[in-house]
């Protein structure tokens, strides 16, 4: 069984596939700073859907791209995306956590994006046709970023669910995160997002990627999450213009833990290394030390004399009752 695991593996990550920088939709669109445990993986396909008849020359069609990319933890401080697009571009992610995530203090993480990416800038387009990428700005070559993130429970026994687990991303970055557009220009490279998870199989996405917003909504089920997202939120609903684009996508996502030990099911908690809860000290109740038989044997006899002080002290009692009555 162990076998197929890493032949089916390996075949993910060799097979040529087209792909777009949404196949691992992590946050959609942006970075968190929290990365995968040591030796698990993330598989993830997407089919990713595009109208946009400003990029496709009044093409009125929706196109889409199937892609797949695979992200790797290391050492539990660093990730590895790999990610294969049209004509053998092959790109990589990676990304190193700095802090850990404590009840206090965020994680805080480094990364560089569209390593190996043959795009150089904004303005030069080398060897890749302009119409083989939806979004040419997003495969700048080496963008870097740094994010920071912080989980929190924002609504716990909610009418229609037990606890809102809500993580919070802010952070900043260069070259693909700082493009032409004026949104860009006024964000300098800043963005943020949030992710609620309502329950166990629920949870959305909403997000400013430093060029518009986006949202999306996650089904969680075992190993597997199902993930839709809806990009470029500003533009969707921009029914002024008849030129606006139209973009989402739909993805398959495989969390591989069988050579971690971690499990799918700890990864969430194992990324937020927070510190346990103090303890609280249990109540002390009083218990009596334990006695000899010598030491009983005394007590015995002390409380049979105080008995029978006792009840000379009645006999007493009685006689002066006695004597006050004759007189």
């Amino acid at each position: 069984m162990k076998k197929m695991f890493i032949f089916v593996f390996f075949c993910v990550i060799f097979a040529a596939l087209t792909a777009v920088p949404y196949t691992a939709l992590g946050n959609i669109n942006i970075p968190d700073a929290y990365v995968l445990p040591h030796l698990m993986a993330e598989i993830s396909f997407t089919n990713y859907f595009v109208k946009d008849p400003v990029a496709y020359e009044d093409d009125d069609e929706y196109h889409h791209n199937l892609g797949g990319a695979v992200n790797f933890g290391i050492l539990n401080r660093g990730e590895l995306g790999l990610v294969i697009e049209n004509n053998d571009l092959i790109y990589a992610n990676a990304k190193v956590r700095i802090v850990s995530e404590t009840e206090k203090i965020p994680a805080f993480a480094v990364g560089i994006d569209n390593l190996f990416s043959r795009r150089a800038n904004f303005d030069v387009n080398k060897g890749i046709p302009e119409e083989e990428l939806a979004d040419p700005e997003d495969f700048i070559k080496n963008s870097p970023y740094f994010v920071i993130s912080k989980s929190t429970l924002l609504l716990t026994n909610f009418s229609l669910f037990s606890e809102l687990e809500t993580v919070f991303h802010l952070g900043i970055g260069a070259r693909k995160y700082q493009g032409k557009g004026e949104i860009v220009k006024n964000a300098a490279g800043f963005f943020g997002g949030a992710d609620l998870r309502f329950s166990e199989l629920v949870g959305m996405n909403f997000e400013f990627d430093s060029k518009n917003i986006n949202m999306g909504i996650n089904l969680f089920y075992s190993n597997f999450t199902l993930r839709a997202g809806l990009f470029e939120i500003e533009d969707f609903f921009n029914i002024k213009d008849d030129n606006s684009g139209r973009k989402f996508a739909v993805n398959l996502k495989y969390t591989l833990d069988v050579f971690s030990q971690v499990k799918a099911s700890e990864k969430d908690s194992y990324q937020k290394d927070l510190a346990p809860q103090t303890p609280r000290p249990a109540t002390q109740t009083y218990r009596p030390a334990a006695i000899s038989d010598t030491e009983e044997d005394s007590l015995l006899q002390e409380l049979r004399k105080i008995t029978e002080r006792r009840k000379e002290a009645e006999k007493e009692l009685e006689e002066i009752k006695k004597l006050l009555q004759e007189e």
